[in-house]
């Protein structure tokens, strides 16, 4: 009997997957492979000229391993030039009602980058003409520390947006979320109305989920999933650090050597 088959879409810098790489593969692929559910990964990243920088994290000057990226083995990806995005994402445009972290628009900047990513990844799965039961939209630089729910997952309801119970900084947690294709096609080109919103308000992250669910008609679920940020240093960010029991040890940037010394890693098949 052929189970349920769902999308897994990453999007954004893959900057600490060789952190994190253990952690899906627990966490994520483990709990689908015992519940019969097969997937396929979508994916969109970026490269960019010199080496890596996130001030507002105290990161810098990282040379980044974009080979990373294979570590998902994904089924269909693109990976874009961040330099070629950020010059005609025109950031100012998007800035009329301030900043909104009060960083010189660096959370702002990184914010649009993200919600483009977010935005050609779903698109990629939308141009597969595949079909999926549900939709899952991940970042592949989260260590995440408990088990997707493969049976809600599998039963996801019409015009919902499943949402982590954690980060919500005033709205909803922008970091991960599940649903049927449908609702998550809304949800994951958002992009393409959040110039229109921030002519009349702030964009904040997690205020715009909360605002463009209600605008877009979809109903917000909050799930038990908790994921902890790790930056391209190996460091977990001091916001979500307590959520976190332990740190996992680095791990070298190559893809043959065993990624994660905290979490079992395993072969996971895709059928």
């Amino acid at each position: 009997m052929i189970g349920p088959r769902v999308a897994l879409v990453f999007w954004g810098m893959t900057r600490a997957l060789n952190y994190t790489i253990g952690s899906i593969e627990k966490h994520i692929f483990l709990p689908l492979e015992a519940a019969n559910v097969t997937w396929d990964v979508y994916m969109h990243t970026y490269r960019m000229r010199g080496n890596y920088s996130n001030t507002r994290n105290g990161v810098l000057n990282i040379q980044l391993n974009y080979t990373e990226y294979q570590l998902l083995k994904p089924t269909v990806y693109r990976i874009d030039s961040q330099d070629r995005v950020d010059a005609w994402l025109h950031w100012r445009d998007y800035s009329h009602k301030g900043d909104p972290w009060d960083n010189d628009f660096l959370s702002l900047r990184n914010s649009l980058r993200a919600l483009y990513s977010q935005m050609v990844a779903t698109l990629l799965v939308a141009a597969s003409g595949k079909h999926y039961n549900a939709v899952v939209l991940l970042r592949p630089d989260v260590l995440f520390l408990n088990d997707l729910n493969a049976t809600l997952l599998t039963h996801v309801q019409a015009n919902t947006a499943y949402l982590p119970d954690f980060g919500q900084y005033g709205g909803l947690n922008d970091r991960f979320a599940f649903g049927t294709p449908d609702a998550m096609y809304i949800y994951g080109t958002r992009y393409m109305h959040a110039l229109q919103y921030s002519t009349s308000h702030q964009l904040h992250s997690e205020s715009y989920v909360r605002d463009y669910l209600q605008y877009s008609k979809l109903s917000a679920v909050e799930v038990p999933i908790r994921f902890l940020r790790f930056r391209a240093t190996g460091k977990a960010d001091p916001q979500d650090a307590p959520f976190v029991p332990i740190v996992p040890a680095p791990a070298n940037n190559t893809l043959n050597n065993t990624i994660n010394n905290t979490v079992n890693s395993s072969n996971f098949s895709r059928q």
